[in-house]
């Protein structure tokens, strides 16, 4: 392929991935499943932490009749022993430190868009990929700074996430306060 075809192939995308999100609402994101471990030794003091957040699509499905997207999300939060960087034994210290999970959250959503128009499946599962665990975030964020919370863990907020699309052109978007009157 040329490049000016390999341009061409990933405008054609963004434009479908651009149709699908302009055509889809989310309906619901539903925690369906969580589990939560907490080691005594989280409250030793003078402990070194380090925390860890991983997002996962766990699969997703389109079902036509109903125009409805379909699927899950896995979030995991852990906290784990800050790893002691040695010459002699820096893996020696990273491997200790994994085994080591002071805390853990490990939480799975449903999560249901509502789909009209005409989308192909790459368009769909690109679409999936992204929004979803964007669409999940907040939940999980309260999700943990409750558990966090009810076990005395003095653990900061988990931040913010946006996505950001580039601007193709500033005319692209109009101020609402802008606009001419209309008489």
């Amino acid at each position: 392929m040329t490049a000016k075809s390999d341009r061409k192939l990933e405008q054609q995308k963004a434009a479908a991935y651009g149709k699908a999100v302009e055509h889809a609402s989310l309906e619901v994101v539903r925690l369906v499943s969580s589990s939560f471990d907490v080691d005594p030794r989280f409250h030793d003091e003078g402990l070194e932490i380090e925390r860890f957040v991983t997002q996962n699509v766990r699969g997703f499905e389109f079902i036509e009749t109903s125009r409805s997207l379909l699927g899950m999300v896995q979030c995991k939060f852990w906290v784990q022993r800050a790893s002691e960087k040695t010459d002699d034994s820096a893996e020696d210290s990273k491997e200790l430190a994994k085994e080591e999970k002071l805390a853990s959250i490990d939480a799975r959503y449903l999560v249901l868009f509502k789909v009209s128009g005409e989308h192909t499946a790459e368009s769909l599962k690109v679409f999936f990929n992204q929004i979803a665990p964007i669409s999940v975030w907040p939940y999980f964020r309260v999700h943990v700074a409750s558990l966090s919370a009810e076990a005395d863990l003095d653990i900061p907020p988990l931040p913010l996430k946006k996505l950001v699309h580039k601007v193709k052109a500033a005319g692209n978007y109009v101020n609402p306060e802008d606009k001419p009157s209309q008489p």
